[in-house]
């Protein structure tokens, strides 16, 4: 057959849709499908990007922290 591609570099994941904060019994938690896709991406080597839109609010301001303590892009 044909050769194998032997690549190095990273593949880009751009999750776009909802973010937001679940607000279990244990405390507030990070959530969205799009934000949970893009987390397990970038844990498997992609530059995983969130696309959505926050409050200009103390909880908007906490998703912007986290989801940079996540590893995840937001620019």
């Amino acid at each position: 057959m044909g050769r194998e591609k032997t690549s190095k570099s990273k593949f880009t994941v751009v999750g776009i849709g909802e973010i937001l904060w679940d607000m279990l019994p244990s405390g507030k938690k990070l959530g969205g499908a799009v934000t949970n896709f893009a987390y397990h991406a970038s844990v498997l080597g992609a530059n995983a990007y969130v696309v959505s839109s926050v409050g200009a609010d103390e909880p908007g301001r906490e998703i912007i922290n986290t989801v940079g303590e996540l590893g995840l892009r937001d620019k």
